[in-house]
């Protein structure tokens, strides 16, 4: 089974090579050329096992010729809310146009690959909160969103032309691979240098923003589920539960020695150790910010119906693995 991976150094493609090699298929990634770094790879020792092609997403390259494959997942994307609001031709160009070119040459290749697309749980109308399944209305409120929503789109206009195409709504996903400027992440890298050495106390939007949280791991894990099924479609993909910023701090210090406790001391929230007084997150009583994004949350029924998928990890056991990595991340850097 050969198998490529768009965007295989990011957290999704990482994982998704290293189950794919478990399974004892041939697997091939590209990776963007201003995105060099073999971390992810190397962090699941995997990074001599998959054979690397640079790619640029959003030039014209992107129509290369890869050869034929057996299965094909596109987690390539520009991701970040704030950037892909600031150059929205980029972000057509990388989550939309180059997809496209790309899935055309791979199936001119080969008419029976299977390709998964990783959508967004952004496509959905976030007005108001609650859980969202397949069937939910599609009215993203960012850029981002759309272009995932108009790739969806496309998907499914293949589908009915007899391509497996299909598409996996990602609800938030996180593990010790995700990058540093997700929450998750500001998180438990703050709390482990609170307990290693004396540093600032993690300061944070809001502790109520809450989210479907679940382990990458079990999300691609329901890629490569996706793929093997017998009909392509589109499938939500998520934990199906809430958790609060507050519970991440909470949790997180509690798996590095700390006593967490909850304080109101003006207009900030803390979360001090109830042992040395020590403070080690704050935050505004009053958000500020729009929560609109916060309190949605997946449905799997269909998946689970469907399939013999069901997430592995739990919401604790994800906290836990990525404060521990954090706690050995800078202990090997040097710090007490």
């Amino acid at each position: 089974m050969r198998v490529l991976i768009l965007g295989i150094n990011g957290q999704d493609g990482a994982y998704t090579a290293k189950i794919c090699l478990e399974k004892g298929f041939q697997v091939h990634g590209t990776m963007s050329s201003d995105q060099s770094s073999f971390r992810t790879l190397k962090y699941l020792g995997i990074e001599k096992q998959v054979t690397l092609q640079v790619l640029d997403y959003g030039g014209d390259d992107s129509s290369s010729h890869f050869g034929s494959f057996d299965l094909v997942f596109n987690y390539a994307a520009l991701s970040s809310l704030s950037l892909s609001e600031a150059d929205r031709c980029k972000t057509i160009r990388i989550n939309y146009s180059s997809p496209k070119r790309l899935f055309d040459g791979l199936l001119s290749s080969n008419p029976k690959v299977r390709i998964f697309q990783a959508s967004s749980a952004l496509v959905f109308d976030r007005a108001e909160g609650g859980e969202r399944s397949e069937v939910d209305h599609r009215s993203p409120d960012t850029f981002y969103g759309q272009a995932k929503h108009a790739l969806d789109s496309d998907l499914e206009q293949m589908r009915s032309l007899g391509v497996f195409a299909s598409s996996g709504i990602l609800f938030n996903h996180e593990s010790p691979l995700r990058g540093d400027g997700f929450v998750s992440q500001k998180i438990v890298n703050g709390i482990a240098k609170l307990k290693l050495v004396e540093d600032e106390p993690v300061q944070l939007r809001s502790f109520s923003d809450q989210r479907d949280w679940m382990h990458a791991e079990d999300t691609c894990n329901a890629a490569l589920t996706i793929l093997q099924h017998d009909e392509p479609d589109e499938w939500v993909i998520a934990s199906g539960k809430l958790h609060k910023v507050l519970d991440w701090v909470m949790l997180s210090a509690e798996f590095s020695g700390f006593r967490p406790a909850l304080v109101s001391c003006n207009e900030q929230d803390k979360v001090i150790c109830s042992e040395t007084g020590k403070t080690l997150a704050i935050a505004p009583v009053s958000d500020t910010f729009d929560n609109r994004s916060t309190s949605i949350f997946g449905s799997t029924n269909k998946l689970r119906r469907a399939t013999d998928w069901s997430p592995k990890n739990t919401f604790a056991e994800l906290v836990e693995e990525m404060t521990r990595s954090a706690l050995d991340k800078y202990r090997k850097a040097g710090l007490p």
